[in-house]
């Protein structure tokens, strides 16, 4: 593939690999490999049009995880046992955090990578779910970003830039520092397009240690303090209007 200067390598991983599940510490090990590899083969491959990237799906109801999640509550009803499983075992899983009310079918508009957070888009009606995923490329959204230290004013020209490993360039309105503790600092970026992927991938191609990476706000949509980790709001007519046409950026 470098050869040719072109190629897709994926892994098919597990959300394990960011968060180990201690009932399977040998699956969870595995799945990390693959995580590290990924990302060793995506740097190998940086500068080229060849690109490495790492799917982590959750938990997903197989045969053998039935069975498993069985063993651990033989006395449930299976849809009881599987319900109890992810409330005690995978808490923070996106699965436990989608509103429930709606549907057990969603579709994620533009995610944010596990390890990361902020703003998510998530909805069950797959028309809706078409006009975002079309419309998102188009909004501004805006990041905090923590990473290792300050940032060079070579390291902010190149990532002012906008360029991805793809070769793809961003439309990044700006990048400005927004304070620190001790030796991590925090930096703004504002960028049309971007997904929480894209600006990870921004910064570490100019050799920043990123750690967190948040969004907030996306378009005219905000994240309201008050709105913890975990919880969901639907959004108002007007923000759905805001987010599925041009002039909502």
């Amino acid at each position: 593939m470098i050869a040719r200067k072109t190629g897709r390598v994926v892994f098919i991983a597990s959300e394990s690999a960011l968060s180990p599940a201690p009932e399977m510490a040998h699956y969870s090990a595995t799945k990390t490999m693959q995580l590290s590899i990924s990302r060793s083969l995506a740097e190998l491959t940086k500068g080229t049009a060849v690109t490495v990237n790492t799917v982590l799906p959750g938990s997903t109801r197989t045969d053998g995880v039935a069975r498993l999640i069985q063993d651990i509550y033989p006395g449930l009803p299976p849809e009881d046992a599987q319900r109890k499983f992810m409330q005690e075992n995978r808490p923070t899983s996106l699965i436990e955090r989608l509103p429930g009310r709606a549907g057990k079918r969603f579709i994620t508009i533009s995610p944010m990578p596990r390890v990361d957070g902020g703003l998510e888009l998530v909805t069950s009606d797959g028309e809706l779910g078409v006009k975002l995923q079309r419309s998102v490329r188009s909004l501004v959204g805006q990041f905090s970003v923590r990473v290792l230290g300050e940032l060079s004013p070579q390291q902010l020209e190149g990532i002012l830039g906008g360029i991805l490993d793809s070769g793809q360039q961003l439309e990044v309105e700006s990048c400005t520092p927004s304070g620190g503790e001790a030796a991590n600092r925090w930096y703004t970026l504002v960028a049309r397009g971007a997904s929480g992927k894209d600006v990870r991938q921004l910064f570490e191609r100019q050799g920043a240690l990123v750690s967190r990476v948040q969004r907030a706000p996306l378009g005219r949509l905000t994240m309201a303090r008050s709105l913890g980790r975990g919880q969901f709001r639907e959004p108002t007519e007007e923000e759905l209007q805001a987010l599925t046409t041009p002039s909502g950026s």
